[in-house]
């Protein structure tokens, strides 16, 4: 009877109770998702925090935040996707991991500066200056390619480097590497669009499995669809991002 009542509570007039706030270890991103509350990312938790989800978000390297959620059964992860959680920190490949809807599609890639011919094949790294995120395993990203890696902390960096010809090549994310280089005045790099480590993958909050991860993602769910269907999700992320319908 407890149960019953607890269900009807949780699911009446079309919206989801959320029993606990999601503990959410945020990915530091340029001009995305920052510790001092800056970027398009942080925006969107914030209308979603105003429309009665509940989520402790704390920004974090994204290294740290993929050790944060091994370490602690009750955290997420975002922006993420199962897929790249696993490829990034395969610690992850035997934990259950559990997903909200897609907020909008990344990809990383390998890029070039405008001049320079499109990389379209991993081989032809071979030799070449290649930046990656710090703590990532290159073999991951690379296999056995013989690249000399540099690691390297955030995208505004990565930009940077390549602009100054420190690099011959990035491998970044899209589109955070366009917003950093539009907001430093730089030449966009390009990439070849056949050629993706990720693929247009639904960035999302990913989190470890528990009944009340689960509650709560599908109250995250619910007010996500709204924001889509109104127009608020495209006024927020901008032109750049690409909304997962």
């Amino acid at each position: 009877m407890k149960r019953t009542v607890l269900l009807g509570l949780m699911f009446c007039c079309g919206v989801i109770a959320q029993a606990e706030p999601l503990k959410v270890y945020g990915y530091d991103l340029d001009f995305r998702l920052q510790p001092n509350g800056d970027g398009h990312y942080h925006a969107f938790i914030q209308a979603l925090q105003a429309r009665g989800v509940e989520i402790d978000l704390t920004v974090v390297s994204l290294v740290r935040g993929l050790r944060n959620m091994e370490e602690d059964p009750t955290a997420c992860n975002f922006p993420a996707t199962i897929n790249a959680v696993i490829r990034s920190y395969p610690q992850f490949s035997n934990i259950p991991l559990v997903t909200g809807d897609p907020v909008d599609a990344i990809s990383l890639r390998v890029l070039t500066r405008q001049e320079d011919p499109l990389v379209t094949d991993l081989q032809q790294l071979s030799g070449r200056r290649v930046a990656l995120w710090n703590g990532l395993d290159p073999s991951a990203f690379l296999g056995d390619v013989d690249a000399v890696v540099e690691q390297t902390p955030n995208e505004s960096v990565r930009v940077r480097m390549l602009d100054a010809r420190r690099l011959d090549v990035i491998i970044g994310f899209v589109p955070d590497v366009l917003l950093v280089a539009e907001a430093l005045n730089l030449p966009t790099p390009h990439y070849a669009e056949e050629l993706a480590l990720y693929r247009d993958e639904g960035a999302s909050i990913v989190c470890r499995v528990t009944p009340e991860n689960e509650q709560a993602l599908m109250h995250f769910n619910e007010v996500l669809a709204e924001m889509k269907r109104s127009g608020e999700l495209r006024d927020i992320l901008g032109p750049f991002a690409d909304i997962v319908d």
